[in-house]
């Protein structure tokens, strides 16, 4: 039997079984992300009715003292192509979902010693895999192959034998042909942006694109719909160089989800002294208000630097206000982001106070707050 596939290192003294099926939920969701549809079937049936069992069994699945593994075998010769294909998916997933990754182990008291794949790497120009005819084969000189067949060049129709020729030169699979995606898919995907109930979604994808730019990062500020789409904004972001540039002439014209996703995008970026006081200045005018934008301004206090104590006051007065449950929810959250010793002052825990005696999200956020940091004597 060989398998292929990969393997962390982790250091600590902390639950490695459990860290391992952590990530793999973090992988497996990844790559059903990229890999819905027919001609993924057969490798997602090997998945669950070989290569996990067989994993198990022979011990490539799992943990060996400090390593975790997750390895996919041949199946006596048999299953490589696909063995192959998961391997290139979970070296894909853990390239991009790094972060993530260092997330769980953390919360598993333990700590990743492995190197980051590469991402520019593995997406390198190469023959790869395709999909056609509703199955997953890869590209070679001769022809397609899968696990159980062959397509000889001659079989292949007009439209297919440019799909070959393409996959001779990069892998189209899934999650290769989104993560850097041609000229007329990216237009497409950015169309889609204007769709409400696709929106979400679509940024999704976008945020995981090997390359950023300035352009890309304004529309997803533009997105349809009444969703922040902070994760997939704050990661885009932290990819194009000058985000800052971009986004703080934009901020005075933007209103509600918008100019909430533009906050969001700069409270995650370095800014300089200059572009941190813009910043302070426009979420001050966005707490006047009771919109998205509001929520979001309420959120990031904590966490801008440079905020002062009249910045927290402003947030917390919000609670005064005949407002909605998400936004109270956000004040709360946003002054506990900012900890204690900078959020607290009288007239702030007062207002939490008041706030903690309500039967919501907030109150009982205001409470766990309010006995976490009692007022200091």
């Amino acid at each position: 039997m060989s398998a292929v596939g990969a393997s962390l290192v982790v250091t600590g003294g902390g639950d490695c079984s459990a860290l391992h099926d952590a990530i793999w939920e973090v992988v497996e969701a990844w790559v059903e992300m990229y890999t819905a549809g027919d001609a993924y079937r057969i490798a997602t049936s090997y998945l669950r009715e070989a290569a996990i069992p067989s994993g198990l069994e022979h011990g490539t699945w799992g943990v060996a003292g400090n390593t975790l593994s997750w390895m996919f075998d041949d199946v006596e010769g048999r299953r490589s192509r696909t063995a192959g294909a998961w391997k290139h998916w979970v070296q894909l997933a853990l390239a991009s979902e790094w972060e993530r990754v260092l997330e769980q182990a953390e919360q598993c008291e333990l700590a990743v010693a492995t190197e980051r794949p590469s991402l520019a790497t593995l997406l390198v120009d190469a023959p790869g895999l395709v999909t056609m005819r509703d199955e997953l084969w890869t590209a070679d000189e001769q022809g397609l192959s899968s696990d159980t067949r062959r397509l000889a060049l001659a079989a292949l129709d007009t439209e297919e034998r440019s799909r070959y020729d393409q996959a001779r030169i990069r892998c189209l699979c899934g999650p290769c042909a989104m993560l850097r995606p041609d000229a007329s898919f990216e237009k497409g995907m950015l169309a889609n942006l204007a769709v409400p109930d696709a929106a979400s979604s679509v940024a999704w994808y976008i945020a995981r694109w090997q390359l950023a730019s300035p352009d890309v990062l304004v529309a997803l500020v533009h997105a349809a719909g009444s969703e922040t789409l902070r994760s997939a904004i704050e990661r885009y972001a932290s990819k194009v160089p000058n985000a800052a540039e971009v986004l703080l002439p934009l901020l005075p014209m933007l209103a509600g989800a918008p100019r909430g996703r533009a906050m969001f995008a700069l409270a995650s970026v370095t800014l300089d002294d200059a572009q941190s006081a813009r910043l302070l200045d426009e979420v001050r005018t966005s707490l006047a208000g009771s919109d998205l934008a509001t929520e979001a301004a309420a959120e990031i206090v904590g966490l801008l630097r440079g905020a002062d104590s009249e910045l927290f006051e402003s947030a917390a007065a919000i609670l005064d206000r005949d407002v909605s449950e998400g936004l109270r929810h956000q004040v709360v959250l946003g002054l506990s982001n900012a900890h204690v010793s900078r959020a607290t002052s009288p007239a702030v825990r007062a207002r939490l106070e008041r706030e903690a005696t309500r039967e919501t999200e907030a109150g009982e956020l205001a409470s766990w707050f309010l006995q976490a940091f009692p007022p200091k004597p």
